[in-house]
């Protein structure tokens, strides 16, 4: 099956939240106790992959993944939410 230009744009949409995601993960568990002032930055990060896994679960009706993104949301705005 040919991919569209549709297809595509999704496809970089993915990668784009699977990135924002390890750079956060690596970054915590790098720098995490050694920066805890920079922590919020990480959280922004684990935000934003949350929020465009999200985006691509509801586009493709995904459940499950839209509901383990959700409560990711939530505890990230708790944790930038906290170092505000």
């Amino acid at each position: 099956m040919k991919k569209t230009k549709k297809d595509k744009l999704w496809l970089v949409f993915e990668w784009i939240g699977t990135i924002f995601s390890i750079a956060a993960a690596i970054a915590m568990a790098v720098f995490g106790q050694s920066h805890p002032d920079e922590q919020i930055y990480v959280f922004y990060m684990y935000f934003i992959g949350s929020l465009i896994w999200m985006i691509v679960g509801l586009k493709f009706k995904k459940n499950s993944l839209v509901t383990m993104n959700l409560v990711f949301l939530v505890i990230n705005s708790i944790g930038i939410f906290n170092r505000i």
